[in-house]
């Protein structure tokens, strides 16, 4: 599972367990876009997240159609905090 780091621009690694490859989460500044790497085919894709988006939702690849499941969660300071794993 990837969780992007406690700056916006720092990304932490945390293990996935079992087989699944470890993917990187990047937020830019001053927007709800994340740049993520598919944990299927490690592409990098830039995901948009709405200002108001908490919780739990699934996003397809952009390049080989693998669903994701996205977990966003919001900081003090209203900046996302998603974390990118494959879905089951």
């Amino acid at each position: 599972m990837l969780v992007a780091g406690s700056t916006p621009n720092a990304a932490r690694v945390a293990g996935l367990g079992g087989s699944s490859p470890r993917i990187r989460v990047r937020v830019r500044d001053m927007d709800d876009s994340v740049q993520v790497q598919c944990p299927y085919c490690f592409e990098l894709v830039e995901l948009y997240i709405d200002p108001q988006q908490r919780g739990e939702m699934v996003q397809d690849c952009d390049v080989c159609c693998h669903p994701w499941r996205v977990m966003v969660r919001r900081r003090r300071d209203g900046s996302p905090a998603v974390t990118v794993d494959r879905a089951q």
